[in-house]
């Protein structure tokens, strides 16, 4: 009889809530959105995401997932509070997941994390850090007037050093395959789908640069090395023979 009478007030409880228009929320799924993607090898590699309410980028929350069947499946390895912009190779085995300003390392293919926030002189924003060998890193910060200095650690970033590099900007990308050899491109302010940029190459670990193609000037354009305006410039790799590639939003590859 009780449990009847408890039936029989669900029942009336769920038809009152329905006719005043009252509903439970639907719980909605997270959506995962890739932002940087990197491998150590064809089968294993990271991926970089943020985790959405909407399809529209609302991102509050980040992810690092773990492949090891050459991206045909991921597992979460790594929660964030932010969104987890870049992942980048170290070593063999070590990789760095960076997450607004907030750096995390693996030293076992991605299985475990830990903090690491290590970063020159004393910036609070950490950056891209280029890593040709497990300890020697560069990295690019900008100072007074928008000049680019650029960093190099020999010692997985315990101690940094310092040298001037060859531009003013508002944004640079870094990539070093090499010790000796490394690209910049340095970037412009951005607007209606168009920003300025210009490609610089060292093959004596930063200490000269050469410029290469470049793309420049909204209201009297500019362009050599087939170049164009049009894109922000979203990342640089390239390989020690020079092939590279550089990847833009708003724009193409």
């Amino acid at each position: 009889m009780r449990l009847a009478l408890r039936a029989g007030l669900v029942a009336v409880v769920a038809a009152v809530a329905v006719q005043s228009g009252a509903a439970a929320p639907a719980r909605t799924r997270p959506i995962t959105t890739p932002l940087s993607v990197v491998f150590w090898s064809p089968n294993d590699g990271l991926l970089g995401a943020g985790v959405c309410r909407t399809r529209k980028y609302e991102c509050g929350h980040g992810a690092v997932e773990l492949t090891t069947d050459g991206g045909r499946t991921y597992r979460v390895v790594l929660r964030t509070g932010s969104p987890v912009t870049q992942v980048q190779t170290v070593g063999p085995e070590d990789a760095v997941a960076i997450a607004r300003g907030h750096a995390w390392r693996t030293l076992d293919g991605g299985r475990t994390w830990h903090r690491w926030d290590e970063h020159p002189g004393g910036s609070a924003e950490l950056a891209e850090v280029s890593w040709p060998t497990a300890r020697l890193g560069f990295t690019t910060i900008l100072g007074v007037h928008g000049h680019v200095f650029l960093w190099s650690t020999q010692d997985a970033g315990r101690t940094w050093q310092k040298r001037r590099g060859p531009c003013q900007a508002t944004g640079v990308l870094v990539s070093f395959p090499t010790p000796r050899d490394g690209w910049l491109a340095c970037l412009g302010e951005g607007g209606a789908g168009n920003e300025d940029k210009a490609i610089f190459r060292t093959q004596d670990g930063g200490r000269t640069w050469r410029a290469g193609a470049f793309a420049e000037g909204m209201n009297n354009p500019r362009e050599r090395g087939g170049l164009s305006l049009t894109g922000y410039p979203a990342g640089i790799a390239f390989a020690p023979n020079g092939f590279g590639l550089m990847w833009e939003s708003h724009g193409t590859v």
